[in-house]
């Protein structure tokens, strides 16, 4: 449960507290590079300093902001370098991957110093499900956007502005519509409501009939959507059985 906690300061960290502007420009100053890496600390040493005792706990969170630093610095070059749009989905994907790798690590080497809210998790199912139901819900609203809308810009081989900031999906209908079907989904899961998650999809379906007789639209709708079941889907399976 230490790692879901690291996890949600992981997506805190690169998704809600990162501006729009910060995220276009780090791709071009690496000034705004080490500003982001800034904002990493300090809200891992918030984090950490709950879940750890607080040597250990300044430890981590400088590690986690160091290497988070190193890999977006990396990043940043590659995507200097590479501008399609299928490059541009593999090194989100590989960046968060990356990141991921790191928060597993940390937490390996810090379990043996757990204090206060890392001793909680262990033996309060309340703490554990709250924290379980937050990082779902936060990984399920901005960072699957990006994702969905980085699918189907390399799959429609469309040419993306450089300049664009990727933690800004674009704020139309479709963006808010695809968060909260995947929030209702995953209440539903939660629930237990397996076969309501159909009248969802249904719904959706009759508001964009007439959008679906354009086979282009269609085939990134069903995409789109696919994509966004499957996510909520799993990931809200996987938080029901650890509750």
């Amino acid at each position: 449960m230490i790692l879901v906690c690291l996890l949600a300061a992981h997506l805190l960290a690169d998704f809600y507290f990162q501006t729009d502007r910060m995220a276009g420009e780090k791709r071009k100053k690496a000034a705004w590079g080490f500003v982001h890496a800034g904002v990493v600390l300090v809200i891992f040493l918030a984090v950490c300093f709950m879940l750890y005792r607080p040597g250990p706990a300044v430890l981590a969170a400088l590690a986690i902001a160091g290497t988070h630093l190193i890999i977006d610095l990396s990043r940043s070059a590659w995507d200097r370098r590479h501008a399609k749009p299928t490059q541009r989905l593999a090194s989100f994907v590989t960046d968060q991957l990356l990141h991921g790798g790191v928060l597993v690590a940390a937490w390996l080497m810090a379990r043996p110093f757990a204090g206060g809210l890392g001793l909680q998790l262990a033996c309060s199912p309340t703490v554990r499900g709250s924290v379980l139901i937050l990082t779902l819900l936060l990984g399920l609203c901005k960072p699957t956007a990006i994702l969905i809308r980085l699918l189907l810009d390399a799959v429609a081989g469309g040419k993306q502005a450089a300049e664009q900031p990727e933690t800004a999906p674009d704020a139309n209908a479709g963006t808010v519509i695809g968060i909260l079907e995947r929030i209702i989904i995953a209440v539903l899961v939660l629930c237990g409501q397996y076969g309501a998650v159909g009248l969802v999809l249904t719904a959706k379906s009759v508001a964009r009939f007439k959008q679906l007789e354009d086979r282009d639209f269609a085939e990134k709708y069903l995409i789109g959507t696919l994509t966004s079941l499957t996510v909520a889907l799993i990931a809200a399976v996987a938080v029901k059985h650890v509750i």
